[in-house]
């Protein structure tokens, strides 16, 4: 219950009271009124006085809501989660890897944070480099996956969502990941002897039974998986320098984009050169001609790497929920 000043209960409940005393007495006493007018009731008076202590009393218990304590009524989002996920095949199999992580925003935004632009897609460079397409270098911190809309600032700290947080699916339980801070950071990470060879569903739920960080309730859709046979594709281009494949269902909460890499060795003067690029995943890609200029003579490359690359938001109970999914072959 909240409670008005005590002089301004007070002030208010004697003018009330004479109000309403003057009001049942018919006008006031120094004057006398152009008709007469019955006598009044003593139990007319008490219980106007009665309805009018419940009128302080209602305005009281719930003042008009106006100025700051109006913006302070509106819901604004004031925590920010991050799941990631990864399902990567390799010369030893499918193996999945899983990473959590709980903040609160250093000042609440009105508006609901958006996933920030994909940049340079559709581009490609030539070098000498080894791949760097794998499930810690597209781990990205939060604040490199949103941002605030306006002139608000989304700025995070993070903080403890419990022990543990569960990855469940309807069947029962996927994952466990516990909360690893010994690096300074609060990260939830895969439990130790956990079978990460399991590929992920297609339907998840998260359980966060929270601590600094609120308990949350949420459940995600696995992206769709690309099909392996783009590895061909990029290994020799044989069948032409065009790329295609079935391209992601974007809407303006889901993003996605392909990496593609493909390292050529010379068994001849043991010169090894690559080329990787970021795409649109939009189902087509023309290779530039000084990537197609690396398959001459019929050249295969020797490496080949592939991901799709994923991230989603959504608003749960004013908690905003990235989930980012890789799938690496």
């Amino acid at each position: 219950m909240s409670f008005l000043p005590i002089t301004f209960t007070k002030t208010f409940s004697a003018v009330l009271f004479s109000s309403v005393f003057l009001a049942a007495c018919g006008g006031s006493s120094t004057s006398q009124p152009a008709n007469p007018v019955d006598p009044v009731d003593p139990s007319d008076i008490a219980s106007a006085v009665d309805q009018a202590l419940v009128a302080i009393d209602q305005t009281t218990d719930n003042p008009p809501v106006d100025g700051p304590a109006a913006a302070m009524a509106l819901d604004v989002i004031d925590h920010a989660a991050l799941v990631f996920l990864a399902e990567e095949t390799g010369p030893t199999g499918l193996t999945v890897s899983a990473r959590a992580r709980f903040f609160a925003l250093a000042t609440p935004l009105a508006e609901e944070p958006v996933l920030k632009p994909l940049n340079m897609l559709d581009s490609c460079e030539v070098g000498s480099e080894s791949s760097q397409i794998n499930a810690d270098a597209l781990d990205l911190p939060v604040d490199h996956l949103l941002e605030a809309v306006g002139d608000e600032i989304f700025q995070v700290a993070a903080i403890s969502a419990g022990d543990t947080i569960e990855i469940t699916t309807d069947t029962g339980s996927y994952l466990s990941l516990n909360k690893n801070d010994q690096s300074g950071d609060i990260d939830y990470l895969t439990e130790e002897g956990a079978d990460l060879t399991m590929a992920v569903p297609n339907l998840l739920n998260i359980s966060v039974a929270g601590d600094e960080f609120p308990a949350l309730e949420s459940a995600w859709a696995t992206p769709a998986r690309l099909d392996a046979g783009i590895r061909d594709a990029i290994r020799s281009t044989a069948n032409g320098t065009v790329l295609t494949w079935d391209a992601a269902t974007i809407v303006d909460s889901v993003q996605s984009r392909l990496h593609i890499y493909a390292g050529f060795l010379d068994e001849v003067t043991g010169e090894f050169t690559s080329f990787q690029c970021e795409l649109a995943d939009d189902g087509e890609f023309m290779l530039p001609a000084d990537v197609q200029a690396l398959y001459t003579n019929g050249s295969s490359a020797n490496f080949v790497d592939v991901a799709r690359y994923t991230r989603s938001v959504q608003v749960v109970n004013d908690i905003s929920v990235v989930s980012v999914f890789v799938q690496r072959f």
